[in-house]
């Protein structure tokens, strides 16, 4: 046990000072050097406080789910692992709680004209004949006038089943991207992570025509049945095509994870989850997952994962997993 500060780095944030504290309960040094931190600005008092509400969470970090099958009946305790592995666990948990009681990275109500929750689905009939279907999490506003059709995509992924009318044109909006088109059924996803694309396009069958909405006079891009394009935080276009069948499998409950990040599958199945699942280190969650995974029975897809990945997975209450390296 470490009984200096000057042996661990200058805590800067509550939840870094409550790290250290827990590492370290003997050390005056440490114990005077939080108390000037503390007292230095009211802000620190009031994120102390918040730390504080969320500690009794700390007190039984165990795998929630075991390396391999075979070893459900073996726990491995969080002090089994080195300082470390210890603070990446404790320090995820934390920021994860606070997110959860500020209201970061849940998607609460928006005030849009249609939302769904965690493990919704929502099929929406739209007045022109038109078909949405909203996957877990996701929000859409719809404004339809006499010559345009549009429904802009607050939060989210939706596959949309288009009526044609070529002098009514359909419009999609998003932060990112307006995807036009005339009769056609495709997907969109709008949203940012780490490593995924803010928003992307996929078209199950029809054409339709994709812009990005931020450039003054943006270049449209053509795509047909089986095309997909994504647009990453940078503002870079990534293209491709794929099966039709593969596109929207969410439909169907479905995850088609084609080295795609650790932390992008993590997130698709977070919408599937009552709570919030965190991946412990930025390394670590851009790892790429390959495989098919059960959307609706998120701990089996993450049982998978762990077997595969060599991960493990923390309860650290019935709504909060941290998956991290084993």
């Amino acid at each position: 046990m470490q009984n200096d500060l000057e042996e661990i780095p200058e805590p800067t944030t509550a939840s870094q000072w409550r790290i250290a504290l827990k590492e370290n309960p003997s050390s005056a040094s440490l114990q005077r050097r939080f108390e000037d931190w503390y007292a230095a600005d009211v802000a620190h008092a009031s994120a102390w406080e918040e730390v504080c509400q969320i500690t009794n969470l700390m007190k039984q970090m165990e795998p929630a789910l075991p390396l391999h099958p075979q070893q459900s009946s073996k726990v491995v305790p969080l002090k089994a692992f080195g300082g470390a592995k210890r603070k990446s666990i404790i320090g995820s948990a934390i920021a994860a709680c606070l997110a959860l009681m500020v209201g970061v990275g849940v998607l609460g109500s928006v005030g849009a004209d249609y939302e769904t929750g965690t493990k919704s689905l929502q099929v929406i009939a739209l007045a022109d004949g038109s078909e949405v279907t909203l996957a877990p999490n996701s929000a859409i506003n719809v404004s339809f006038e006499k010559n345009l059709r549009v429904v802009e995509l607050v939060e989210g992924k939706a596959l949309f089943d288009v009526t044609a009318n070529k002098q009514r044109p359909f419009v999609v909006h998003t932060a990112q991207l307006d995807v036009t088109v005339l009769g056609t059924s495709f997907e969109v996803r709008s949203g940012v992570t780490s490593f995924s694309a803010t928003a992307s396009v996929a078209v199950r069958h029809g054409k339709v025509r994709v812009a990005k909405n931020a450039l003054p006079n943006p270049e449209p891009q053509i795509l047909r049945a089986g095309d997909w394009m994504s647009l990453n935080p940078k503002g870079q276009t990534t293209s491709g095509t794929r099966d039709v069948n593969q596109i929207a499998a969410w439909q169907n409950n479905i995850l088609l994870a084609r080295a795609i990040s650790l932390e992008e599958v993590v997130a698709e199945l977070d919408h599937y989850f009552t709570g919030m699942i965190v991946v412990a280190g930025e390394e670590f969650g851009s790892q790429p997952v390959t495989g098919v995974y059960q959307l609706d029975d998120p701990e089996a897809a993450l049982l998978a994962i762990s077997v595969s990945h060599g991960a493990k997975i923390y309860r650290i209450s019935p709504w909060l997993l941290v998956v991290s390296e084993g």
